[in-house]
C-alpha cells in the first residue's frame, strides 16, 4: 500500500485557515463587529495594524489610505494561482500606480519563503504578513487568492476570492473605483 502523506505545510496552512474560518463564523454569530454582513466598518479597516514582510516594521491600513483605494491581495506560499497572478498584479500597479494603491499580504506568512516568492515573481508593491490570520478572517480570506478592493474612505468594496488576471484586475478596479477607465 502506497503512503499518500500531506505535507506539514499543507496542514499547518489548512489548519489556520479552518480557525479563521471558524473566527469568522463565530464573530458573526454573536452579532460582533460586521454582523450586517457588509464585512469590517471604515474604522476596523483602518484600525489594522500590518507587519511589513521581512523587516518587522509595522503599518497601520489607515495610513495606507491616503486618499486614494487600495486593492489587498492576500497570498499564500503554497498557492500556485497566487503566484501566477501576483505579475499580474505588478503590471496594473505600475499603470495605476497614481490613482490606486496594491499591496500584499502573505498568509500564513513564512517569512523567508514569502520574501523569495515576492522576489521571485517581481512585486515592488508593499507586502505584509499576517502573523495570526486576524486580517485574513476580518476580510473573510477563506480562500486564496483574495483580493480585497477599499475605497479611499476605508469601505470595503469587493472581496474577491480566486485568481485575478491583469485585464479582469483593471476591470474589477474600474467597477470599484472608477479608475482606470479611458
Amino acid at each position: 500500500m502506497v503512503s499518500r502523506r500531506v505535507p506539514v505545510p499543507v496542514l499547518i496552512a489548512a489548519t489556520v485557515l479552518v480557525l479563521a474560518a471558524a473566527a469568522v463564523v463565530v464573530t458573526r454569530s454573536d452579532g460582533g463587529a460586521g454582523s450586517d454582513g457588509d464585512g469590517p466598518s471604515p474604522d476596523e479597516v483602518r484600525a489594522v495594524e500590518l507587519d511589513a514582510l521581512g523587516d518587522g516594521d509595522v503599518a497601520r491600513l489607515g495610513d495606507l489610505l491616503d486618499g486614494r483605494p487600495l486593492v489587498v491581495n492576500f497570498f499564500a506560499v503554497w498557492c500556485a494561482p497566487c503566484r501566477q497572478e501576483m505579475p499580474d498584479f505588478q503590471q496594473v500597479h505600475q499603470e495605476l500606480d497614481d490613482e490606486v494603491d496594491v499591496i500584499g499580504i502573505a498568509v500564513p506568512p513564512n517569512i523567508r519563503k514569502s520574501v523569495e516568492i515576492v522576489a521571485e515573481t517581481g512585486v515592488t508593491y508593499p507586502t505584509y504578513a499576517d502573523p495570526t490570520g486576524e486580517v485574513t478572517a476580518l476580510f473573510e480570506g477563506l480562500q486564496m487568492p483574495t483580493t480585497v478592493f477599499i475605497d479611499a474612505d476605508g469601505q470595503v468594496r469587493e472581496t474577491y476570492q480566486s485568481k485575478l488576471d491583469a485585464d479582469e484586475l483593471r476591470t474589477k478596479i474600474a467597477e470599484n473605483f472608477d479608475v482606470g477607465r479611458a
